[in-house]
């Protein structure tokens, strides 16, 4: 029974190159953008792809990714983003 579900839970062979982030580190990726930037002492009202990417990086979770690719993974997950670059506000800046 448990290789069943195994099996059924697993994904099929895709052609192309294979994922290069965990779906455990798209997890906390996400679980980061949950957070507000301030937690981590950036001084930004909320997040931009660019940011949450250094941020991600900083905390060790992936060793590089690109803003873009964050921009994905938030896409995906319902987040809405921007299709232009925009900057947060920032919370030193009048």
């Amino acid at each position: 029974m448990r290789s069943a579900i195994k099996a059924t839970l697993q994904d099929a062979a895709r052609p192309g190159k294979p994922t290069k982030f965990t779906p455990e580190q798209v997890a906390h990726i996400i679980k980061t953008a949950c957070e507000k930037p301030e937690h981590f002492g950036i001084p930004l009202s909320h997040w931009t792809p660019s940011a949450l990417a250094r941020e991600v990086v900083n905390q060790q979770i992936v060793p590089s990714i690109s803003s873009r690719q964050v921009g994905c993974f938030l896409k995906r997950e319902g987040f809405e983003t921007e299709s232009k670059p925009v900057l947060a506000e920032s919370e030193h800046h009048g």
